[in-house]
């Protein structure tokens, strides 16, 4: 598609860090070959290319590099993870004989730097009475319709798209009327939403299948 794939995600990392992220994931359990080194069979969060070479050499980021859940937690803070998710008492022991003092320092300077910037040492606790204030605004949701809109993709399939008046949709799919596994329940509790199916229901006069 004439696309520098490598400059584009480059470009995404930098704008993130230029507002201001203190922290940042990589793409989960995605591999990025175009970024070459490792990053060509391993995925974004066990990656050195994308966490040590891009992230901290490139562009010089002195944040937080936080893992998803379900991986091989040594490998990813030898590639330069600093928070690992879902690591546990039978994954400590590994990760702390795979890494140097030193490199184990770095880790733990950098989450303590952030945490003093933040104020958690003077006070540590939350409001759970403010959480509905801040979660789920009406700002936040335009905000997130707005970053979903420019991100999606539509693939087109013979004449089958767009969906022309009169055709039958089929949805389908256990999550398709579940509206926890939209938000994987970040939410709080009593907070209502609306499912895939509910939405394609409300928007268009069509036969549906679950």
């Amino acid at each position: 598609f004439g696309i520098n794939f490598a400059a584009y995600v480059s470009e995404m990392f930098r704008a993130a860090i230029e507002a201001g992220a203190q922290a940042i994931m990589p793409y989960g359990y995605s591999v990025v070959p175009y970024l070459g080194g490792d990053a060509v069979t391993r995925p974004a969060h066990e990656s050195s290319a994308v966490m040590t070479d891009l992230l901290r050499g490139v562009l010089g980021f002195g944040g937080l590099i936080q893992t998803d859940w379900g991986l091989k937690h040594a490998d990813a803070a030898l590639a330069g993870a600093d928070v690992l998710g879902g690591a546990g008492q039978r994954d400590i022991p590994k990760v702390a004989a795979a890494l140097t003092a030193e490199r184990l320092d770095q880790s733990v300077r950098r989450i303590l730097e952030i945490k003093f910037a933040m104020g958690l040492f003077e006070n540590p606790y939350v409001d759970p009475a403010a959480a509905e204030q801040l979660i789920g605004t009406a700002e936040s949701r335009e905000l997130a319709r707005r970053a979903a809109a420019e991100s999606l993709t539509l693939v087109k399939l013979g004449e089958a798209l767009p969906v022309r008046d009169g055709a039958r949709v089929l949805v389908a799919g256990a999550l398709a009327d579940d509206v926890e596994a939209l938000n994987s329940g970040w939410k709080c509790p009593g907070q209502v939403g609306t499912s895939i199916l509910e939405e394609i229901r409300s928007r268009a006069a069509v036969t549906t299948f679950a």
